[in-house]
This record gives structure tokens, C-alpha cells and sequence, in this order.
């Protein structure tokens, strides 16, 4: 017959691998959301180089008109290649930022991943 102390003891141990459970759920969470900004923002770079690779193609006297919100507005083919170049210099450094979180995501998902299995076994050895 196993006593308080013995019964607390397990109870601690099973409420610790529900608490570490826990954060590996959220990890997992955040780690699919920052795999789908990463997967998200490849594509708009895709998108920004194919758009890009068209104006150039024509000449200067075609009109161009840029997306503002709702609205077009009828710009320079050189302005619209600028705000291109920006906006793909932007989704440059906020895919690294993303690969960098995804990356210490992973490093902590694999971390509680053998905290929840240490604390599993000596749960299973008592």
C-alpha cells in the first residue's frame, strides 16, 4: 500500500509531464506558425521576382499602375521597381528573422521533448 508522500510523489510527477506536454503543445504551435510565415513569405518573394522580372521587360512608355490598398494610382515603371526592391529587401529580412525563431523553436521542442521523456521514465521506474 503506498503511502501520502509516495502518492503526492506521483501526483507531482504526473502534474510535471502535464505542465511539459503543455509548453511542447504550445511550441509545436508557434513552430507551425512560423512555418507558415516562412512558407508565406517565399512565396510573395517568388511572386516579387516574377512581377519584377515583367516590368523590366517593358519600356518606358508603357503605363504602370502600383497598388495602393483599394486603390491604383499611375506611377514610374523606375518608382515601382524601387518599392519592388524595398518591399523584397523587407520580406528578405523578415524571412531570416523567422528561420532564426524557427530555429530556436526547434532547439526547444527537442529540449522538452527529452525532459518529457525523463520525467516519463522515472514516472514508469517508481
Amino acid at each position: 500500500m503506498e503511502t501520502k508522500e509516495e502518492k503526492s510523489d506521483i501526483s507531482g510527477k504526473f502534474l510535471d509531464l502535464y505542465e511539459i506536454r503543455k509548453e511542447l503543445v504550445n511550441i509545436e504551435y508557434s513552430l507551425s506558425l512560423v512555418r507558415k510565415n516562412c512558407t508565406t513569405l517565399e512565396i510573395n518573394l517568388k511572386k516579387s521576382e516574377v512581377v519584377q522580372k515583367a516590368l523590366e521587360k517593358l519600356d518606358e512608355k508603357t503605363k504602370i499602375y502600383e497598388s495602393c490598398g483599394r486603390i491604383f494610382a499611375l506611377s514610374s515603371k523606375e518608382e515601382v521597381l524601387n518599392n519592388l526592391k524595398n518591399n523584397k529587401k523587407e520580406m528578405i529580412k523578415e524571412l531570416d528573422a523567422q528561420n532564426e525563431k524557427k530555429k530556436t523553436l526547434e532547439g526547444n521542442l527537442k529540449e522538452k521533448g527529452k525532459e518529457y521523456d525523463e520525467v516519463s521514465k522515472q514516472k514508469v521506474g517508481k
